[in-house]
């Protein structure tokens, strides 16, 4: 009796434990079906949030927790008549706001008939001098050089001179002093823009006066002479006689060459300059040496050269020698600078290879500099080869950095680095692809010449239609691209146009 009760009571238990067993899977069952029922909503909710979002940006991953958001692009300046170039972008600061006045220039045929071919022959240059005070979201025309004065006249191309870089920030400089009025200025490098308007070759190179730019409260810009003598000394060698094919007026001096950096104090410009070679071709064979001057914040007057940065001698493959740059602070002394040194002739992939930049560092803030690398991305991917424009964005709240070098020809290119040292470029942003996806997502009625062709877009050889591209940073996590889509070296004709667009980036947590 004992034995059947013990089994009847194990028999009780068992069907206990079975029917807790089932209703605990029955639970989690339904709390699983729940979950999946809630996250494929959230999943759905948050796609359409991505699809309406996408709608007006463009996102795509740098790495697995950072994006970068690219907005539709904003017309700058338009024209079926005139060649547009988009030459330089530049910003003013401004006392009374957070957001700087951004200055940028457009360029085309002069009345001579010349072109600008970009920076090299501003003596005949025919600006459009155009201001933003929303961060590129709307341009508005300042004003419009026609120099076409002669050589040697004084103030000669004062505004060509003014707007072609680099523009410095005035305030507690020599140049403007403390005045509250100098925090909206910025100054420039006056007749040393133009070096065949001056005499002498070194080692020092001087000019009587420099350009200063104001912010007008209108948003426009004000510019005059301020008759006080910058210069830069101690130049290791004279420079070379004769007509240099890519110095600016083909000019032995090119100081726009670059972008420029503070650090410590003291301003950094790398500035290509044509020495004679050896055998003393005109120009070192045309083919520019990469030097860095510097000059103390609060002077800005008088610069030093520094050191070397590259020479042809180390580049027996380069057609022109270092010259175009983007310079980048790294932090404990480390410099790196990153230069345009040759143009693809062709698709060979041994003309895409020799054609690629080339990267230096310093870790000595620019004393002495490494050995050349030829870029590339992590994939293996040229990265090649015209106007090199760099800058370094965070993500907000957030003290990692990442840096970004805007270039191309063939194409054009956004390429990103989380590295510390800029050294691995593992993301490609193709330009071309983003501007079309933005602009035909947003518009219903957009015009098709708006667009770049899908063989500019694959970066084939030859297929010319962007002739400059600038970036700059708007604060900490946005930068602006300031581009054109334009024919090549000509006048737009039978139903050709030609635009030059401005597309705001942001890096964001994603």
């Amino acid at each position: 009796g004992n034995w059947l009760a013990v089994m009847l009571l194990l028999e009780f238990k068992s069907i206990k434990m079975s029917f807790l067993l089932w209703f605990m899977y029955f639970f989690t069952t339904q709390t699983n079906m729940l979950n999946m029922a809630m996250q494929a909503d959230f999943i759905s909710t948050r796609y359409a949030e991505n699809e309406a979002k996408t709608m007006s940006q463009h996102l795509e991953h740098v790495s697995i927790h950072k994006c970068l958001a690219f907005d539709i692009p904003k017309i700058v300046m338009e024209s079926s008549e005139l060649e547009l170039i988009a030459d330089s972008l530049a910003v003013i600061p401004r006392k009374e706001t957070s957001t700087p006045l951004l200055f940028g220039t457009v360029t085309d045929f002069a009345p001579n008939g010349k072109t600008p071919s970009t920076l090299h022959v501003h003596a005949n240059m025919n600006a459009r001098l155009l201001t933003t005070e929303d961060s590129g979201d709307t341009w508005t025309q300042v004003g419009h050089a026609v120099p076409n004065c002669g050589l040697g006249l004084p103030h000669c191309n004062i505004v060509n001179i003014s707007f072609s870089g680099p523009l410095l920030p005035c305030n507690n400089t020599a140049v403007c002093g403390n005045e509250e009025s100098s925090q909206n200025m910025v100054f420039d490098f006056g007749l040393l823009q133009w070096m065949a308007r001056t005499t002498g070759l070194g080692p020092t190179l001087s000019s009587p006066y420099v350009g200063l730019h104001t912010s007008t409260d209108d948003g426009g810009v004000h510019s005059t002479i301020v008759n006080k003598t910058i210069s830069i000394n101690n130049i290791p060698k004279q420079l070379s006689l004769g007509g240099c094919a890519r110095g600016i007026d083909q000019s032995p001096l090119r100081v726009s060459a670059c972008n420029y950096i503070i650090v410590d104090n003291f301003f950094y410009l790398p500035v290509a300059a044509f020495f004679p070679s050896p055998s003393d071709s005109v120009c070192y064979n045309h083919k520019s040496t990469l030097i860095l001057i510097k000059s103390r914040v609060s002077d800005g007057l008088h610069w030093e050269y520094v050191s070397t940065i590259a020479t042809p001698n180390m580049l027996p493959n380069s057609r022109e020698g270092p010259n175009e740059c983007g310079i980048i602070d790294l932090g404990n002394d480390i410099f790196t600078v990153i230069f345009r040194q040759s143009e693809p002739q062709s698709q060979n992939k041994k003309e895409f290879y020799n054609a690629r930049y080339r990267q230096v560092y310093s870790r000595d803030s620019g004393k002495t500099w490494s050995t050349l690398v030829a870029m590339a991305t992590t994939s293996g991917e040229d990265m090649l080869s015209v106007q090199p424009r760099v800058t370094t964005l965070a993500t907000a709240g957030n003290s990692e950095k990442t840096h970004f070098l805007l270039g191309g020809r063939p194409g054009l290119h956004l390429w990103s680095s989380s590295d510390i040292l800029a050294a691995n470029w593992t993301h490609d942003s193709n330009i071309a692809h983003i501007h079309n996806e933005l602009i035909t997502k947003n518009s219903s009625d957009f015009d098709t010449r708006m667009l770049f062709s899908n063989d500019f877009i694959n970066s084939t050889f030859g297929v010319l239609e962007n002739h400059g591209a600038q970036m700059i940073k708007i604060n900490s996590s946005t930068l602006l691209l300031y581009y054109d889509r334009s024919q090549w070296s000509r006048p737009p004709s039978d139903g050709e146009k030609n635009f030059v667009f401005a597309m705001k980036v942001t890096i964001k947590n994603c």
